[in-house]
């Protein structure tokens, strides 16, 4: 099974450190990318007590393994 799933990338303002985080994942990418259109998903935030820029992306065709589809 393959699915898209929506990724959030946070890099820090001034910095090296980089983190990144499954937003929402699903079958279809247009939904992800509707929902990323039309939420107020944060462009900044700060993760242990690091300022960082956010920035979103969709992977498509992610490889599902052990699931019964």
């Amino acid at each position: 099974m393959k699915i898209s799933v929506l990724i959030s990338i946070a890099r820090q303002v001034e910095g090296e450190l980089i983190w990144t985080q499954v937003v929402k994942a699903h079958v279809d990418p247009n939904v992800l990318k509707e929902y990323l259109n039309s939420s107020d998903l944060p462009k900044t935030t700060t993760f242990a007590g690091v300022e960082c820029v956010v920035e979103y992306g969709v992977f498509k065709d992610v490889e599902v393994e052990g699931v019964n589809c």
